[in-house]
């Protein structure tokens, strides 16, 4: 696909993001979603996910998963809140919704994923190692994105609390701050090999991926890293 197409691919990923509401979080937002969607874009080409499973976890309201619907996969959204999953039905013609408690081993039907996207939800949960782990298992691709704390420590994950009434939190309150030691531990141990984003090309307001790592043990709001996996045995 040409220079010329992609550009224009871009200016309507922008429109169509640019379409929704997102919690009251405004242009911002649409931002950081355009950027994390562009880098994936620019890492597999247009036309990778022709035909492709793919299955977005923590999906929102699905915007994330109907651009790459659009982009010709096949697309199931699966998030826990039932009037989130009602939303993305009527957003949303060309996807399939699922409302499904992702702190649970994902359903049966979605366990054969070519690519799966997991953006902002690892940390939203009690038990990342699991989750992490059950998702290596059901796809060849991923797409990792989460909020870490600052170690590198490769067995440092601690416990976090959430407001489970936010729309965006853990739904049972329950969340997590793995370190990405830890995260590409799992990766490794799963068999699958990564490359993390150390740049700044998804930045935006709060969220950064290309900071430093001092050791400090905190975790702060908008400290974020990206990876792409794929099992070892892909091709």
């Amino acid at each position: 696909m040409g220079f010329g197409i992609k550009t224009y691919l871009f200016y309507v990923l922008d429109e169509a993001l640019g379409k929704h509401d997102w919690f009251g979080a405004g242009a911002g937002y649409h931002i950081w979603q355009g950027k994390r969607i562009r880098a994936m874009i620019e890492h597999y080409g247009v036309r990778f996910f022709e035909g492709k499973t793919l299955l977005e976890l923590g999906a929102g309201y699905g915007d994330i998963g109907n651009v790459f619907s659009l982009l010709g996969a096949k697309v199931t959204c699966l998030e826990g809140r039932k009037s989130h999953v009602a939303e993305i039905k009527r957003r949303y013609t060309g996807v399939t919704a699922i409302q499904h408690n992702l702190n649970e081993p994902l359903p049966p039907s979605a366990n054969k994923a070519d690519f799966i996207i997991h953006f902002g939800l690892l940390y939203h949960l009690g038990d990342p190692e699991a989750s992490l782990r059950n998702t290596c298992r059901a796809c060849k691709f991923m797409a990792l994105e989460t909020e870490c704390c600052d170690s590198d420590d490769p067995n440092f994950t601690r416990t976090v609390s959430e407001h489970a009434f936010w729309q965006d939190h853990a739904i049972d309150g329950k969340g997590s701050s793995p370190s990405p030691a830890f995260v590409e531990r799992i990766l490794t141990e799963e068999g699958m090999e990564f490359e993390r984003v150390t740049d700044d090309r998804c930045n935006a307001e709060e969220h950064f991926y290309d900071w430093p790592l001092k050791n400090t043990g905190i975790t702060k709001k908008g400290m974020r890293r990206f990876w792409f996996a794929k099992k070892k045995s892909v091709a």
